[in-house]
């Protein structure tokens, strides 16, 4: 059965890496090095999948290095500790032929020893690896970290501004329900409010100045009247005129007096004693006087 495009191109390229194994490394350290994207510029998910791979080939390694080292390990103790005589007596030959050849030849021909220690790595690269994934995770949590503080502490200055904003709102309605203005302030008062220009306000200042100056006459006449007498005040500040235009509520806040108390007042007279009352009082004494 023949080779598939993928078994025969991957074939070539196992050929490629025998003949020249450092040129090919090299070639494939300069393309991954151009196409890498840098972590921070992936999305989550790509993050996710480049760090599974990474992790698979990471196990890869690691299982590669333990399988040659226990091939190495193998090989060197293939040979059994039981051998004959005839071999053990060549050895020592040997070694006793090596001893005199290195003390006859003095500083000479002084001989380099050499040691291999072969310990078992393995678990060493476990650690290092879980050290530096540790610091990892520890670096990015510290990042998230920071960013989240530097959130909050934005939050807090907006909350502290807002909160501010709406204590100064609160303690100037309190101002303005508590203080009462003088006739000339909240003339003043009411031109900034209705953003007028200097010549609208030259122009209305006087009418202004007047309704305010009487509002507040008839507030010091109403805490300074009786109470058994207040309904002649009634009369006198309202009427059908106010009743026509509306102004009862308006009135009402403006000078203190009784909304209803107003509403009820129709005509207008002084002393307490309605035009109609005169009048039937005339009509009797004329009748009197008749008889």
């Amino acid at each position: 059965m023949g080779k598939s495009r993928a078994e025969i191109q991957r074939a070539y390229r196992e050929r490629q890496k025998e003949k020249s194994k450092d040129e090919y490394l090299r070639k494939e350290r300069e393309r991954k090095r151009r196409s890498y994207v840098p972590s921070d510029q992936l999305s989550e998910n790509d993050r996710e999948e480049r760090n599974r791979r990474n992790r698979a080939n990471l196990r890869e390694f690691y299982a590669r290095k333990k399988a040659v080292r226990t091939r190495h390990v193998e090989a060197r103790s293939g040979t059994s500790g039981y051998e004959s005589n005839g071999s053990n007596g060549d050895d020592n030959s040997n070694r006793n032929e090596e001893e005199r050849t290195s003390s006859s030849g003095g500083e000479r021909s002084r001989g380099r020893l050499l040691v291999r220690l072969d310990f078992n790595n393995q678990s060493e690269g476990k650690r290092k690896a879980a050290i530096k994934r540790w610091k990892r995770d520890r670096s990015a949590a510290n990042s998230r970290i920071r960013l989240l503080e530097q959130e909050r502490d934005k939050l807090k200055t907006k909350l502290k501004t807002t909160q501010r904003s709406l204590q100064r709102l609160k303690e100037g309605r309190v101002t303005n329900q508590t203080v009462e203005l003088t006739p000339s302030k909240q003339t003043e008062h009411d031109m900034n409010e209705a953003n007028l220009n200097s010549e609208q306000k030259r122009k209305l200042r006087r009418s202004l100045l007047l309704s305010n100056v009487i509002a507040s006459e008839i507030k010091a006449t109403k805490n300074n009247t009786p109470r058994h007498k207040m309904k002649a005040l009634h009369h006198i500040v309202a009427g059908r005129i106010a009743k026509k235009y509306k102004c009862i509520r308006y009135l009402s806040a403006k000078t203190g007096l009784g909304r209803r108390q107003l509403g009820k007042a129709i005509q207008k007279f002084i002393n307490c004693i309605p035009t109609n009352v005169v009048a039937n009082k005339s009509n009797t004494e004329k009748k009197s006087s008749a008889f």
